[in-house]
């Protein structure tokens, strides 16, 4: 049972750390955080993972170059590729996974960051929490969970502080119930 609790701890802290972690990078003036939806940059980027991208540059123009991921505005879309072409203000992209370059043109005016590293997979974590549902659901765990950790260690250590005739009349003060059929 202690095995189980330790690495239940372990999971919860990590999903913790992680979630805080992601909160941290969006505050930070200098990078936004996307979820990387759909397969047209694998094997680099997948589905589901946490992209980190910088948005402040000196010279966005030197910043960007053939080979650089970046993500930019096409409409309403967001999407995150990889630049083909440079030339003045204009970028041509291409998805790693898709054969043809996008048909399209991209002002330099368009581009909301360069991709500076991923976490795998974190993004769905990230964008359920983000979710009506998601929130509803994880703020009370949360709490709840740590209510139960807070909670369980405070019993141990009470309880370490014992003596064996306190913690008799303890357990002996508790009232345990069943159930009555009819």
């Amino acid at each position: 049972m202690k095995l189980f609790y330790w690495l239940v701890s372990i999971v919860v802290m990590v999903v913790i750390c992680i979630v805080v972690g992601a909160i941290f990078l969006q505050l930070l003036p200098n990078y936004d955080v996307y979820v990387g939806r759909g397969d047209s940059m694998k094997p680099v980027l997948n589905e589901g993972d946490l992209l980190i991208h910088r948005t402040q540059f000196e010279s966005l123009n030197e910043e960007i170059r053939p080979g650089t991921i970046v993500t930019y505005e096409f409409g309403k879309l967001v999407v995150t590729h990889r630049v083909v072409s440079v030339n003045s203000d204009i970028i041509l992209t291409k998805g790693d996974a898709n054969e043809d370059i996008d048909p399209w043109l991209v002002p330099l005016d368009n581009v909301k960051g360069v991709y500076s590293f991923r976490i795998p997979c974190v993004g769905y974590l990230v964008g359920f929490v983000q979710t009506k549902l998601g929130y509803s659901i994880t703020i009370p765990a949360m709490a709840l969970l740590m209510i139960t950790l807070l909670n369980k260690n405070s019993i141990s250590k009470h309880k370490g502080r014992m003596s064996k005739q306190e913690r008799s009349s303890f357990t002996s003060g508790i009232t345990t119930a069943s159930h009555i059929p009819k």
